[in-house]
């Protein structure tokens, strides 16, 4: 006798989603596990202690995920009530770029359902109020890290450069200020490298060098990297509104 050989199973992800900039890999692998338990009309509702468990993380993990992928338009949450109750969400995940629109994950009413994953059909759009349609989408959050590279280099990337900016303003990010953070990194290269082009690319070569100097730099190294900075943006080296970012004093 034989044993039986289980086929394996499958979750197909667009590429555009694995290329996306700002979405974490974790935020990739919870959509991947959304488009394997969907149904043909690509939505499901699993609850947060079941994707938790399958994925390995916590509850609290699942929650920022799914924001993630919410205030990113890659899927749109829709909560389910029942007699004015809310008892779970209904994900709509989307496939194609610019399908989805912005909505909150809440999370009250999101636990699994009594029969497992996707064990009742959702309610009819018409048995929701109005109310309840509106609170469910929330603003997107904005990209800080990628708005300071916008402005600093006054263009938006595309194809592979835009995966380069987006690792860029990942780091940058993980401070409390992005532009500030990106302006005395800027200052600090232009500073060691004063003959040196500045693209994207070398900042992205030399940004945790940078943030490093920047980090062990005293009040008066910041206010001499900002009076390098204005003495080359007068040289022509870099714009007028390269300059106006530098910050106004030091870090203590």
């Amino acid at each position: 006798m034989t044993d039986r050989v289980t086929a394996p199973r499958f979750a197909m992800v667009p590429e555009w989603i694995i290329d996306h900039h700002r979405l974490s890999d974790g935020a990739v692998r919870l959509y991947a596990k959304l488009m394997r338990i969907a149904q043909a009309d690509n939505a499901c509702y699993p609850g947060h202690r079941t994707l938790a468990s399958e994925l390995g993380v916590d509850d609290s993990t699942i929650k920022r995920r799914l924001r993630q992928l919410a205030d990113n338009r890659v899927i749109t949450v829709e909560p389910r009530f029942v007699d004015g109750r809310q008892t779970s969400n209904l994900y709509h995940i989307h496939t194609s770029p610019g399908e989805g629109v912005n909505s909150a994950p809440p999370g009250e009413g999101d636990s699994d359902p009594p029969g497992g994953v996707n064990s009742d059909p959702p309610r009819q759009e018409s048995q929701r109020t109005e109310s309840q349609k509106t609170e469910s989408v929330a603003p997107m959050k904005r990209n800080e890290g990628w708005d300071a590279l916008e402005a600093f280099f006054g263009y938006r990337p595309e194809g592979n450069e835009a995966k380069l900016w987006g690792r860029i303003a990942k780091r940058l990010n993980e401070h409390d200020n992005p532009a500030d953070e990106l302006a005395a990194r800027v200052a600090v290269y232009v500073a060691t490298w004063p003959d040196a082009a500045l693209t994207p690319a070398a900042l992205d070569k030399h940004l945790e060098w940078l943030g490093s100097r920047v980090a062990a730099s005293t009040v008066d190294e910041r206010r001499r990297w900002a009076t390098n900075m204005e003495r080359q943006a007068r040289r022509a080296r870099l714009t007028d509104s390269t300059a106006r970012q530098l910050p106004a004093g030091g870090r203590t």
